[in-house]
């Protein structure tokens, strides 16, 4: 039986949608909720393109599909590779065909049911498939859960860098059902809890002294552990919500969505220069975030007993604060694609302190540099 949902409202005028968190409301138990949130944020049942990849289709693709047909939608799954190399024009192109030859109108919808690759594609496909019709989120992964799946940014990558393609659309609905995290691998938990500790460090307490407190213990919570489903469901909402408010006063990333950025301008850097396979989105975030630390540190912007709680943080949940086998010069070079450059200078997002985080744009070379080579160890001097 699923347990009662906590619901956040992403208010954006005539474009407000709900992120709805629980436990089971996307399993047998919770059919009739799902029924009934479906049709309460889209209407009557109609064409249901469901978008996932082969690793989430395996477990959850036709319980789901079944699901929404006996609740009247007329649906099919379209299935794409996991991975990153999945968010292309080439992948984009063959979905727009399955929505051709299902004589999908812009009375249907797509439905991502998968982690933030699936999340962001399908939701890519939506905005520009008939020039836009309806999507919902239903994240598989953590990181989907807390980051991806909310605030409407969705594209995919290109040669030159990651995510320089795509568009803000926002979803009718996302349904965030924490028991998929159960069968997710531990790396893949540790990976989301990056994002969770952004925010952390973006809200300070007591988000941070709380997941201080049972880090450990999230952590290691994956197919083989107990399953802290009540802790999941605060943490998530906890997350939503802060990533709502932010999404509601800076729809397009003007200003303070910038925020939401930390560890990304570095982490991105990382995960080009290992040509996306070597370290997942999660790993790289976690990363960039303490070369982010670092850097604010030698600024004077950031306490050293701050920037030394904040590492060893993310440490405790297992992200890597430090990597080897790649040079400075890789991944300064890696950063320069960055999409979230403006006048051609780099923005980078810096704590203050924990609660407080600001978007600096000249940061003398000479400090990127010398974080970089911290956090890249000895082959990159």
């Amino acid at each position: 039986m699923s347990c009662s949902t906590t619901v956040v409202e992403v208010k954006l005028g005539p474009r407000s949608y709900p992120i709805c968190v629980g436990y089971g409301m996307c399993g047998p138990a919770g059919a009739q909720e799902l029924r009934e949130r479906l049709e309460r944020h889209l209407g009557k049942p109609r064409d249901l393109a469901i978008v996932t990849d082969e690793n989430v289709a395996a477990l959850y693709l036709d319980p789901m599909r079944e699901r929404l047909r006996q609740a009247g939608w007329r649906c099919e799954g379209l299935v794409v590779p996991a991975g990153e190399e999945s968010k292309s024009l080439a992948v984009v192109e063959r979905l727009y065909g399955r929505l051709i030859s299902m004589d999908m109108d812009r009375g249907g919808a797509v439905l991502a049911l998968g982690g933030g690759v699936v999340g962001d594609l399908a939701g890519f496909v939506a905005a520009t498939y008939l020039r836009g019709i309806d999507f919902i989120q239903m994240p598989t992964s953590l990181l989907a859960q807390v980051d991806a799946s909310i605030g409407g940014k969705v594209g995919i990558n290109h040669a030159a860098g990651k995510n320089l393609i795509g568009a803000f659309h926002q979803p009718r609905l996302v349904l965030v059902d924490v028991a998929y995290l159960r069968t997710l691998p531990r790396k893949e938990i540790t990976c989301g809890l990056a994002e969770v500790l952004k925010y952390a460090v973006l809200a300070g307490e007591p988000l941070f002294g709380w997941l201080e407190s049972r880090i450990e213990e999230l952590a290691g919570d994956a197919v083989d552990t107990p399953f802290r489903g009540a802790d999941w469901v605060q943490t998530v909402a906890s997350c939503a919500a802060i990533k709502a408010q932010v999404v509601a006063d800076d729809e397009r990333e003007a200003d303070k969505r910038m925020l939401l950025n930390l560890g990304h301008t570095f982490g991105h850097g990382l995960e080009q220069a290992g040509g996306f396979r070597d370290f997942s989105h999660g790993e790289a975030v976690g990363w960039g975030t303490a070369v982010a630390t670092d850097v604010a540190v030698r600024l004077g912007l950031l306490s050293t007993a701050e920037g030394a709680r904040i590492e060893r943080l993310f440490a405790r949940a297992g992200l890597p604060t430090s990597v080897r086998g790649y040079s400075v010069e890789a991944v300064m070079e890696a950063m320069r694609s960055d999409k979230k450059r403006s006048s051609g200078r780099l923005r980078f997002v810096l704590p203050r302190a924990i609660g407080d985080v600001a978007v600096v744009s000249d940061v003398p070379g000479a400090d990127i540099a010398a974080a970089l080579r911290c956090r890249l160890g000895d082959e990159s001097r």
